[in-house]
């Protein structure tokens, strides 16, 4: 009989330190996803939430404690797949006068009861930095929505803030420009070409409201259509970052070696796909001629 035992070794070099960005452990919420808002960071009612007036109203006190704990650096809403068909102004203002909409991402009926100033008091009792997605489909929108958010004159939408609650600019630095707009799965589907244009004009108007802002474009890890090409030649230094998404296993482990070897594989195969993309996105930077860092934003 022979044993089959190995041996591994670790080298650990004290003289070589990397900086590890905090936002690597950011989340995202998204409405009608799994109960993740309804029922979970936000629940009307509920003796375990805020009661009262204002926005905080509905949010899950136990949860905040939790999320508190994590640490969490930064959270993106209001999707995932929920931003696309999302209008933020119906999640503004008395919560009895917003609309009850259909919506067309995950086929649920939206009260609106929880929106951009229930997000944004979420964000502060966790202490985590908010990052809004917009569905890139509508610059006049966008621009409003920036307005809303961040401007600090006197308009009819700061007043409106004011009116609910929050008189100050809430000052929200990180914006995404579209969520998976190359999936025929999304409102607003539509070609690199078209979805590039897009994001160009998005963000240079979104930015003359507030020129602080950082922007996060649509990327695709999967690139022989040569969308992130497309887009990294149109956006030049409009953008901050290029958004990739990569789930893992999603089978629950029941039993079998099969699933246990692909769930315990996960990390390899995230740090891959990483890596692939990271070089891809480094050679176009420098084909493209940009003058400034790109990040990459796994925001799921």
């Amino acid at each position: 009989m022979t044993s089959d035992l190995r041996t591994a070794t670790i080298d650990i070099r004290r003289d070589r330190r990397h900086a590890i960005d905090p936002f690597i452990y950011g989340h995202f919420l998204e409405s009608a996803f799994f109960g993740n808002i309804d029922g979970g960071v936000f629940d009307e009612g509920s003796p375990l939430a805020y009661d009262g007036d204002g926005a905080r109203n509905g949010l899950r006190t136990d949860v905040i404690k939790l999320c508190q704990e994590l640490g969490l650096p930064i959270v993106r809403w209001p999707g995932g797949n929920f931003t696309s068909p999302y209008h933020w102004e119906d999640g503004i203002g008395p919560r009895d006068s917003r609309p009850r909409r259909l919506e067309l991402a995950w086929g649920e009926e939206e009260t609106n009861h929880f929106g951009t100033d229930e997000f944004l008091a979420w964000c502060a009792e966790v202490g985590t930095e908010p990052y809004l997605a917009h569905s890139c489909r509508n610059v006049d929108e966008a621009v409003r929505w920036v307005e809303y958010t961040n401007y600090g004159g006197d308009t009819d939408y700061t007043r409106q803030r004011a009116r609910n609650g929050h008189a100050a600019p809430y000052g929200v630095k990180y914006w995404g420009l579209g969520n998976e707009v190359y999936g025929r799965w999304q409102m607003g589907h539509r070609s690199a070409q078209a979805y590039a244009a897009d994001a160009v004009e998005h963000a240079r108007f979104m930015r003359a409201v507030d020129p602080s802002l950082k922007f996060v474009a649509v990327g695709l890890t999967d690139d022989r259509q040569g969308w992130t090409e497309t887009v990294m030649g149109a956006v030049g230094n409009m953008v901050d970052y290029l958004s990739f998404h990569l789930y893992g296993a999603t089978k629950q482990l029941v039993d079998g070696a099969a699933e246990y070897d692909a769930i315990v594989a996960q990390p390899l195969y995230f740090e891959q796909q990483i890596v692939e993309y990271a070089d891809l996105v480094g050679e176009l930077a420098a084909r493209h001629g940009r003058d400034r860092p790109l990040g990459l934003a796994l925001d799921e």
